[in-house]
């Protein structure tokens, strides 16, 4: 066993010992007492500036941030899509039916996100917490609202909602979809509406006529020219009287659009309205909307839209991405580990190095090794640490060893986190994953096109037309002709591998070796051939059987 010089004797890791929790949700105590702040938080929270959708994979600090807001700033809104019941809209027969009839839905989308991002602005200003409040409600905005024509006509559009509308979240996105339905109803008719209540089936007898007529009635129902300059009014109100304090921000934070808070087929719809409305309702200064997403969902988003007027590079100046540096996760792993202990039974100052190997097989310190096999986040830093803890249960020090033995338990857990995290872009994932285990890393990729890979073209041929995923011709083409159509599906494999983060490629000879996570670097499945230079990244590399380039 290594060194361990300097080692304070009476630190013992015990049973139950952790640094935290890789969730955020259940972080709460080491997230409050250890927070890291890497630049994130006086970006994000900068009214002058655009940047604003906290944008990182999955761990990278996205919820804590967002909790770090909460306890530290005031003014802070939490809007959960999933309480916003935001699925009625999917659920809605009449909608569906107008929307597969070809009437464009965007308006409504913006319109939706706008009033609910006043309302909860008002709400929260003024306290309403119950029904008992609203006459004071209602006393407060008459005397903001009246005084000229134009504030009038915004005091109607809020008058217009009943007493629960300001209480109930759900019951706000439910009125605004009535109201929509209703207005449709009028204009289209009685006969068409009982067949747009039908919901898709109901568009199967109609002329083409009647659709376009439909398509036509629809839309003017949809973009409604009052009701969004209502609302207009309202925002320009609230922001020159009431939200115009520059020394006391409001900030809108939107968290879990990653969840199944809506069916995909409405949920990338309401995302890009969100995205456009966050755009828009700049024209509050002082109030400012922050999002976070993961990077496989935006990615998935402009890859979906493709609507008119819609370009995913004026998004780019809205976009934060979350980037870890080496020496931030220490700090990050070094003010949790001495927080454990002196939480639990010291008020002595445990320093990270007094605690961990120095040296992992006489080269690098066990820290370093650690973060070799994180994609460089937070999660994938404290789960390991706290695997060596558990491995060091009852010792007073992470010794080689101990790190060596926790590994196998991490890589495994890596290899399952990295397939759900990708699992609604790639559910196939977890079988491109066979095409480089066992393999030596740093190999080309015509070492890996062999007889092996042959009989892994059939396999997958097979599982895919079993379960629908793609690839499955190109697989079976590799199988009967691996010299002509074997590169274009190991193209495909490498380049779903290198944008989830398993493996690292080194296109020529001229070329470093890049990981998606780290250099931000695109690479197209065209610019892989056969003399690219495939690498694992060593988070995997127990799971995956890799071995060495060296041969250790």
């Amino acid at each position: 066993m290594a060194s361990q010089t300097n080692r304070k004797e009476h630190i013992i890791f015990k049973k139950g010992f952790r640094i935290g929790e890789p969730e955020a949700e259940a972080d709460g105590l080491f997230l409050r007492t250890c927070f890291v702040n890497n630049g994130i938080i006086e970006v994000a929270t900068a009214t002058d500036s655009r940047q604003c959708i906290l944008l990182g994979r999955t761990g990278s600090g996205k919820s804590a941030i967002i909790q770090h807001l909460i306890e530290n700033h005031k003014n802070v809104i939490v809007i959960n899509p999933e309480r916003l019941a935001l699925s009625n809209i999917s659920n809605s027969s009449v909608l569906n039916f107008f929307e597969t009839a070809g009437v464009h839905m965007d308006s409504f989308y913006k319109l939706l996100w706008k009033h609910i991002f006043t309302i909860e602005l008002i709400v929260n200003k003024y306290n309403i917490r119950n029904t008992s409040e609203i006459p004071r409600l209602s006393q407060i905005l008459s005397g903001i609202f009246k005084p000229n024509r134009d504030k009038a006509t915004a005091f109607d559009y809020i008058k217009q909602w009943g007493d629960s509308f300001w209480i109930d979240e759900e019951h706000r996105t439910t009125e605004l979809t009535r109201t929509l339905e209703k207005r449709l109803e009028g204009n289209v008719g009685a006969d068409i509406y009982k067949k747009a209540k039908l919901g898709v089936s109901g568009l199967q007898d109609l002329t083409e006529q009647q659709k376009q007529d439909i398509v036509q009635h629809g839309q003017t129902a949809i973009v409604d020219k009052k009701q969004m300059s209502s609302l207009e009014n309202v925002t320009e109100i609230l922001s020159k009287n009431v939200f115009n304090d520059q020394n006391s921000p409001w900030y809108l934070c939107i968290d879990s659009l990653d969840d199944d808070w809506a069916d995909d087929k409405i949920r990338f719809k309401l995302i890009k309205a969100l995205l456009e409305t966050i755009k828009s309702f700049r024209c509050m200064e002082n109030v400012k909307v922050i999002v976070t997403m993961r990077v496989d969902l935006i990615e998935s988003l402009f890859e979906r839209i493709s609507s008119p007027g819609f370009q995913t590079e004026k998004f780019s100046g809205y976009l934060l991405p979350i980037k870890w540096t080496r020496a931030e996760l220490t700090d990050l792993l070094s003010k949790r580990v001495n927080y454990l202990f002196e939480y639990k039974y010291t008020n002595q100052d445990i320093k990270l190095s007094e605690i961990i190997e120095k040296k992992m097989n006489g080269k690098q310190s066990g820290i370093d090794y650690i973060l070799d096999r994180t994609f460089l986040r937070p999660r994938e830093a404290i789960s390991f640490f706290n695997t060596c803890i558990d491995i060091a249960e009852g010792h007073p020090f992470i010794s080689a060893e101990y790190i060596k033995k926790a590994e196998y338990n991490y890589s495994n857990e890596r290899v399952k986190a990295v397939c759900e995290e990708w699992s609604r872009q790639y559910p196939y994932l977890k079988y491109f994953l066979d095409v480089v285990r066992n393999m030596r890393d740093g190999v080309e990729v015509a070492h890996l096109m062999n007889d092996r890979f042959k009989e892994y073209c059939e396999r997958f041929s097979d599982i895919a037309k079993k379960e629908q995923f793609p690839f499955s011709d190109e697989a079976a083409n590799s199988y009967l002709d691996t010299n002509q159509y074997g590169l274009t599906f190991m193209q495909s494999i490498l380049n779903v591998l290198y944008k989830v983060g398993v493996v690292g490629l080194k296109l020529s000879p001229n070329t470093q070796r890049v990981f998606s996570f780290s250099e931000n670097m695109k690479i197209e499945k065209h610019h892989i051939e056969k003399t690219t230079k495939v690498y694992v990244h060593k988070a995997f590399w127990i799971a995956l059987c890799i071995k060495s380039p060296d041969g250790l």
